[in-house]
């Protein structure tokens, strides 16, 4: 193996683990325990394929997750979405910050049924990439494709609305202008 070789390789490895340490923090919710390389099995070829677009891991870390939190909530039914958006939209970011930092903690958390779990996920979810686009790790667009994105999915978003400040997701989530 050729010097060069050994270097991209090298490359492609540290590039595979940041982007999974910043998955990681985004979804610091997901279950404890279950790795997500298992959970989805194409998630180093999609990694690999956003490394060799020249894609941030901070970034492909985001596209990942928001497929991710997009497949959960695609999964409940339209009363558990509705919940979900509920509880998210009455959500503040004092809450989520603390149940980000008990879950860093690594305290047990106890998800409870799939509209906890889903609002909570979610929740931090959105918290953590919020706050990684307020130090700008992420750039404000990619935050607010992933809030479009959870909108969407939710069923929030006002199809005729070109501004998030109508949405009352965005008016906890968003980051102001």
């Amino acid at each position: 193996m050729s010097l060069s070789a050994i270097r991209r390789f090298v490359e492609r490895l540290n590039y595979r683990d940041k982007t999974l340490s910043h998955l990681n923090a985004l979804l610091v919710y997901y279950p404890s325990g279950r790795q997500f390389t298992k959970d989805f099995p194409r998630l180093r070829q999609t990694i690999r394929a956003y490394h060799e677009s020249g894609l941030t891991p901070q970034s492909a870390a985001l596209q990942i997750a928001t497929e991710i939190v997009g497949r959960f909530l695609q999964q409940l039914s339209d009363a558990q979405r509705a919940a979900v958006a509920s509880s998210l939209a009455e959500s503040d970011l004092a809450t989520l910050e603390r149940l980000a930092a008990k879950r860093m903690a690594q305290r047990r958390v106890k998800p409870g049924d799939a509209v906890t779990f889903a609002t909570q996920l979610t929740g931090v979810a959105l918290f953590m990439a919020r706050r990684m686009a307020e130090t700008g790790a992420l750039g404000r667009e990619e935050y607010r494709h992933l809030l479009t994105t959870i909108e969407q999915a939710l069923g929030t978003k006002p199809e005729d609305s070109e501004t998030m400040s109508l949405n009352p997701l965005a008016v906890v989530f968003g980051l102001g202008d």
